[in-house]
């Protein structure tokens, strides 16, 4: 059964919706943003990757590409699971209040923080910059940067970030930058009172330390 609360999922289009199949365009591959019946978005670099990451049509809530377009999952004539054709432009209000919520709801899935989006276009790229570098290493090698007691070092992912930060005994003066230009300020979160601080996780906030 869904564990997804049911008053915040994605409207479901008519069924003629879903009878032609989605073509990627010649030369390039699609890259996708889901999100399944759990509450849980993830980033697909390619429609071979997003079809093996489901087993079933009603576990994709929806699915989304870097226009805004909104898909469903389908079974073909042969009972294989396919990506059906564009239902239309994914409701932005429903679709930003969903992202900020599994944000609050698991910080420590979701540790890259973005400023508050001011427009459906930088929630869209937001949303799919995110999560490509929490689920992946950076689009370039040695793209992320981190500037801390005096030094620079380049990093290939978010998980060797973590790791350089976690043996710092303070965050306070470091600054990390994406890929994509954006700027963090590390923040620390430990599971527990009791725990080392590294046994914790690590946020990166956009923008200043007052904000």
């Amino acid at each position: 059964m869904s564990s997804y609360s049911p008053e915040t999922s994605a409207p479901r289009p008519a069924d003629q919706d879903y009878q032609t199949t989605a073509q990627e365009q010649p030369g390039r591959t699609q890259d996708f943003v889901s999100l399944d019946d759990g509450g849980e978005f993830r980033y697909h670099a390619s429609k071979v990757s997003l079809l093996e990451d489901f087993e079933y049509p009603a576990e994709a809530i929806c699915i989304l590409d870097r226009n805004g377009l909104s898909y469903g999952l389908i079974f073909d004539q042969e009972h294989r699971l396919a990506l059906g054709c564009a239902r239309g432009q994914i409701d932005f209000p429903w679709l930003r209040q969903s992202w900020l919520r599994a944000q609050k709801l698991r910080p420590q899935s979701y540790p890259l923080h973005r400023l508050p989006p001011a427009s459906a276009v930088s929630l869209l790229n937001g949303m799919f910059e995110a999560l490509q570098l929490e689920a992946s290493p950076c689009p370039q090698p040695h793209s992320w940067t981190v500037r801390l007691a005096g030094s620079v070092q380049h990093l290939n992912s978010l998980a060797e970030l973590d790791q350089a930060l976690a043996e710092q005994e303070e965050l306070e003066e470091v600054l990390v930058q994406d890929a994509f230009g954006h700027s963090y300020h590390p923040r620390r979160h430990q599971m527990h009172r009791f725990l080392a601080p590294a046994a914790g996780f690590i946020s990166y906030e956009e923008g200043t330390r007052d904000q």
